[in-house]
Formats: structure tokens, sequence, C-alpha cells
């Protein structure tokens, strides 16, 4: 069983190894298998255990994590009462083998390339707000009706940065008003 969440990326061997073996037997067992299998780490194996019915085929026994508590003592999990502790490597528990997943090249190439283009739609919003603040700027309006006015769509438009329309608009009223205040002796 694959598993990849809360930043663990796994595959779970598919049932325990046969037998009970040592700490080091263990270790050499899983490795055995090839291909990158080996003793999961402590956190793994609590995590393994948590999530024990949804994997599947383990029992109501002890199991050995890769995770060493100091020369002679290294780290298991009870899968019948879900605790950790630490034993003599020579105890005989079971085994359950994990081994890293692979990374998914074509989801990391998709996730990268839709958060480049996100970074650059952004980057290219924000000098269209920063144009539409500079040109009301320019304008020095008088009118702080008018202003407020604008500064409220500017708002709006802020939180929602997906409307090319509402950006066009503002534009147009910016246009507008500039005219509207050269005719009548605003400043411009």
């Amino acid at each position: 069983m694959n598993i990849q969440a809360e930043g663990i990326a796994i595959e779970v061997y598919h049932k325990d190894l046969d037998g009970r073996y040592s700490w080091d037997e263990a270790v050499k067992v899983s490795e055995a298998l090839g291909k990158g299998w080996r003793l999961p780490k402590k956190y793994e194996l609590d995590w393994m255990c948590q999530r024990k019915e949804d994997i599947g085929g383990f029992g109501a026994y002890y199991y050995w994590s890769s995770s060493e508590y100091c020369d002679n003592y290294a780290w298991y999990q009870n899968f019948f009462n879900g605790y950790q502790n630490s034993s003599y490597k020579y105890t005989n528990y079971r085994v359950r083998p994990v081994r890293d997943l692979k990374p998914d090249k074509e989801r990391i190439d998709k996730v990268v390339s839709e958060t480049t283009s996100t970074w650059m739609e952004e980057a290219e919003e924000y000098e269209a707000n920063k144009k539409l603040y500079d040109r009301i700027a320019e304008l020095e309006i008088d009118n702080l009706a008018l202003t407020e006015g604008l500064e409220h769509i500017m708002d709006y438009w802020n939180k929602d940065r997906n409307d090319s329309a509402m950006h066009d608009a503002l534009w147009e009223i910016i246009n507008t008003a500039d005219d509207l205040l050269s005719k009548h002796g605003g400043k411009s």
C-alpha cells in the first residue's frame, strides 16, 4: 500500500515477513528484499500503527523500527496498544518493511508550472494596479467623493483580481474623470 500524506511518502510491504527477528537480522532481511526495502523509521511505524486497519495484515505484535535508541537498544512498536518503547536489539520481533516512493516527476512539473504561471500573473496584476493608482494620483482630483469612489472600486477590484472587465472599467472611469476635470476646470 502506498502512503503519501503528512510528510510521509512510503510503500508498505504487502505482508509481515515470516518469523521474528533480532534488530540486526530485521535490518538485513528487509534490505535483502532489494529495490529500496528497509525497516520503517520510528515515526513511520507509528503512523502505520495508527492506520493499521487501512493498511491491513498487521497482528497484535511488536514490530521493529530502524530507529536506534542507543548502541544496544532500538525502538519497536506494540501494534496491540500502539505504545512505542525501546528494547535490546537481540530481542525477536516482527518485521513489516517499507520503501520510499519515488517522486512523481509529471506531478512535480505540473505544480512548478502552475506556481510559476501564478507568480507571473500576480506580477502582471501588480503592475496593472500600480498604473491605476499612479494615474489616480496624477489627476490630483479635488473632488473627495470621486476620489473615495475610485478608491472603493480599486479595493473591490483588488479582492477579485481575475476580473479583467473590472480592470478595463476602472481605466474608463479614470479617463472619463480626467476628461471631465479638464473640461470643467479641474486639475489634470
